[in-house]
């Protein structure tokens, strides 16, 4: 009997005092975060209301940023154990110190919000919660179903939904998760468009001095742009959208990684893509980005370059390189391919540098081969309005002018061709040159720009 009745009293004890504890400790991860919040976003975010029970908390985040109040609601379970039988996937049996359900309202209303809302039957627009781990971690869970509404001035909005998850840690100091966005469809008389499958992931941690690493992508599978003018319609369709980008620590150098790539781009100008464009950002001192992030922090005084000069010479140092690499377009004219690196500064910079710093210590090879019909284009457009205000081709017609157009950019691709920054190569040109101490090279000779 005694064993029986002890393992009640220890039963009642878990039951009540569990959820007491981890009540208590909701308190101040949420107080904690509202501070963090406030103090990153320096947003005047402050908590205006807290009510803490035993199995259940509820209370009230404010922020009013010019006359308008954001209101945000939150009711808290306490954990260990609690049932969730919200919308927003992961639901049911959970474990945690606590979950939080969390409803938005603004001061004054926004009518067309308000407008939707009623035109919904009350349904949410967006579910939003998180679940508060053992150890002060968190997982942010953001959803909103689809919907179709036709507002007052008679935009038809047709979306998708939307499916979002968040993790971080108690410090706030990593993050991992995804967005998921099915698509959405707006129609007016002025425009009409919307993109499907969007898709987000990423995981990044901070690191040595403030820094972010880590890697994140970003997808759309299609988007679609009309704007009808005057009874025509200009279209923009995108097929394939992809960015990856990604940084880290390599033999204490901060370093960075983009890659961008679309399938196909129709528009009214012709067809584009695909696209591939890689660029690295090598040789970044960790130390000297985050002294000049650290200085930009201050939004009221913008710094001098003398403010910066000790943060941008620890950077120089390090000589910081881009390198262009597996880069190709296709245009409606041709082909273009570049391949390029760049650096500047070096490990003899002076204390008392200028900013001519950044032209005398560039150096870099660039190589591009272009399709004729593509460079050919490029030159007319930089070249048209000079060739087309001369006085002896003002005078003639639009179809004489572009024909002078043509003579003098074979002109200008010849002069390229003779100093030696073109050559010819089938249906293609090269383009090739080096920087050395920023002066512009050709076969090892300095290239007069302004002889261009």
């Amino acid at each position: 009997m005694k064993k029986i009745v002890g393992t009640v009293v220890i039963v009642v004890v878990v039951a009540i005092g569990a959820p007491y504890g981890f009540g208590i400790q909701a308190k101040h991860e949420y107080e904690r975060t509202v501070g963090l919040i406030a103090e990153t976003s320096q947003l005047p975010f402050k908590v205006i209301d807290y009510k803490r029970g035993l199995f259940s908390s509820t209370a009230v985040t404010a922020v009013t940023i010019n006359k308008m109040t954001l209101k945000i609601m939150h009711k808290i379970q306490h954990g260990p154990i609690f049932f969730d039988a919200s919308q927003g996937k992961p639901n049911g049996l959970e474990f945690g110190a606590a979950l939080v359900h969390n409803d938005i309202s603004f001061d004054p209303e926004i009518p067309e919000l308000t407008n939707l809302q009623k035109a919904l039957g009350g349904k949410k627009l967006l579910i939003w919660k998180f679940i508060v781990g053992f150890t002060g971690g968190m997982k942010t869970i953001l959803y909103s179903p689809p919907f179709e509404y036709t507002s007052n001035d008679g935009m038809l909005i047709s979306w998708k939904g939307m499916d979002e998850q968040i993790v971080n840690d108690k410090r706030y100091k990593a993050f991992n998760g995804f967005v998921k966005f099915p698509g959405i469809a707006v129609k007016s008389d002025e425009f009409k468009g919307g993109f499907s499958e969007g898709y987000q992931k990423f995981d990044y941690k901070q690191a040595q001095y403030n820094l972010w690493v880590g890697d994140g992508l970003s997808s759309v599978e299609k988007m679609e742009l009309a704007f009808p003018t005057f009874g025509l319609e200009k279209t923009y369709v995108f097929d394939k959208v992809k960015m990856h980008l990604s940084t880290e620590m390599n033999n204490a150098l901060y370093q960075g990684k983009l890659n961008f790539s679309l399938n196909k781009a129709q528009t009214p100008m012709g067809m584009y893509g695909p696209v591939a464009i890689g660029v690295k950002l090598l040789n970044l001192d960790p130390e000297g980005i985050s002294m000049i992030q650290n200085k930009m922090k201050n939004k009221e005084v913008s710094p001098s370059f003398q403010d910066l000069k000790p943060a941008i010479r620890k950077v120089l140092l390090k000589t910081p390189t881009v390198v262009i690499e597996g880069t190709k377009l296709t245009l409606p004219e041709g082909d273009v391919s570049v391949d390029a690196k760049m650096s500047v500064g070096g490990p003899n910079i002076e204390e008392n540098f200028d900013n001519a710093i950044y032209t005398t210590t560039l150096e870099g090879d660039v190589k591009a081969i272009i399709a004729q019909a593509v460079l050919k284009k490029f030159l007319g457009m930089g070249m048209e309005r000079e060739v087309k205000a001369k006085p002896d081709v003002a005078v003639l017609s639009p179809a004489e002018q572009t024909l002078q157009l043509d003579k003098e950019v074979m002109v200008k691709v010849e002069k390229l061709k003779a100093i030696g920054l073109v050559s010819e190569q089938d249906q293609n040109f090269e383009v090739k040159f080096s920087i050395e101490h920023g002066k512009v090279m050709v076969n090892g000779k300095e290239l007069n720009l302004n002889s261009l």
